[in-house]
């Protein structure tokens, strides 16, 4: 009998005329030879690869992920910089409710009267992510500032270490680590003596002062009231945030899609030595919650030769650009390459006892004025003859009348 090529030979025990109970199958393969050929060469394949094969095996698999590794890469900073963006929206929104119910911004900074070891002096105040916490759903940590005291005072220690996720750029990782610093650094309204380290949170987020820092003063109680140069110095405060500054909407003549409200800078930029004072939180001073659009984005990464400069300045964790928001509440990616003026940096004027001005750092085409007797709260800034801003600052003025392309 055939079955499919094959031949079974019944064997049947001849005295019984019968197939064997028990009996065997001859199964005889007309085809072995064929067949032990097949299994004598799949034994070998089965040996492994040759150095050919794993070579080809090893370049296939480098060049996908050649190809695999920078989309993932690019695709997780997209959602880094997505996330910054919605952080930043929050922030220009939360203001923009501020302004609502205050009639005006809040405050760059303000300065109060001194108490305890500060008696007698200024004491500088909160800066304005303060001001809008309870427009961010944070009510509780609002309350819980005394701000009848200092804010840098040991009673509002608890707040400083407080860290609030829409104030912390994702991709800035050294700004979600680095929270330490040594007690004496936090509390100096204080006599008591302290010793060791506390936590001290930051924020990726700063208001824009426009392209320089103007310092004064007006305290409501005191005899004076007002510094005598206040009301020149307002006049040269160009952008939304700057000292005891309370800038209405109705101020805002570039239009708010054409003015900057807060941009972004980086821990990561700024040097090791300056990073425990830096871009605190709760503070108002320049190089906390303000920068000024003085220098260009990024300038450390421009090689500009001073490292003050990028405490004060816009930077980003983002390659090549930084986000900003306006005063629309749109949110915009601004590459760093942007025109802007010339950015040599040179020491801002000091005061009468030799203190830096806020500003720290200014340009060769920014001039001085002094309109008063003491630098440090009376000087001025304005642009040398001859120069002009770039698109950079004219962004960051409200009311300069500089003609901005829609597409920048």
């Amino acid at each position: 009998m055939k079955i499919d090529g094959f031949t079974l030979i019944f064997t049947f025990d001849a005295n019984k005329h019968h197939m064997r109970r028990g009996g065997f199958v001859h199964i005889v393969n007309r085809q072995s030879n064929w067949l032990n050929r097949i299994i004598r060469e799949k034994k070998c394949r089965l040996k492994g690869l040759t150095l050919i094969e794993m070579l080809f095996l090893i370049a296939v698999i480098t060049v996908i992920l050649a190809l695999i590794v920078p989309v993932i890469t690019r695709s997780r900073e997209n959602a880094r910089t997505r996330s910054c963006q919605m952080n930043l929206r929050q922030i220009s929104q939360a203001s923009i409710s501020y302004t609502m119910a205050a009639g005006y911004l809040p405050s760059g900074y303000f300065w109060r009267v001194g108490a305890g070891a500060n008696a007698g002096g200024l004491e500088i105040s909160h800066g304005p992510l303060v001001s809008i916490l309870p427009f961010l759903e944070e009510h509780k940590l609002y309350q819980a500032i005394n701000f009848n005291l200092y804010i840098y005072s040991s009673a509002n220690r608890t707040i400083c270490g407080q860290s609030i996720k829409a104030f912390v750029c994702p991709s800035d990782q050294i700004i979600q680590t680095d929270n330490q610093i040594p007690d004496s650094r936090i509390g100096i309204a204080d006599n008591e003596t302290r010793s060791g380290f506390h936590e001290v949170s930051r924020a990726s987020y700063a208001g824009v002062v426009g392209p320089w820092l103007v310092n004064t003063w007006k305290i409501s109680g005191l005899s004076i009231g007002e510094r005598a140069s206040f009301g020149d110095a307002q006049q040269a405060q160009l952008g939304l945030f700057n000292a005891c500054s309370q800038v209405r909407m109705d101020s805002v003549r570039d239009g708010a899609s054409h003015t900057m409200a807060f941009g972004e800078h980086t821990l990561e930029q700024v040097p090791a030595s300056l990073r425990p004072d830096s871009f605190w939180w709760f503070s108002g001073t320049h190089g906390d919650t303000l920068i000024s659009t003085m220098f260009p984005i990024n300038a450390i990464g421009q090689k500009l030769s001073h490292e003050e400069v990028a405490t004060i300045s816009a930077s980003s964790s983002h390659p090549n650009k930084a986000n900003f928001a306006f005063m629309d509440g749109s949110v915009r990616s601004i590459k760093d390459s942007i025109s802007t003026f010339s950015s040599y940096p040179q020491k801002a004027p000091a005061g009468a006892q030799g203190q830096p001005h806020p500003q720290l750092w200014i340009n060769s085409d920014t001039d001085t004025d002094d309109v008063g007797p003491d630098a440090y709260w009376d000087t001025i800034f304005s642009l040398r003859p001859g120069a002009r801003f770039g698109l950079y600052q004219a962004l960051s003025t409200r009311a300069g009348g500089e003609r901005i392309p829609e597409d920048f």
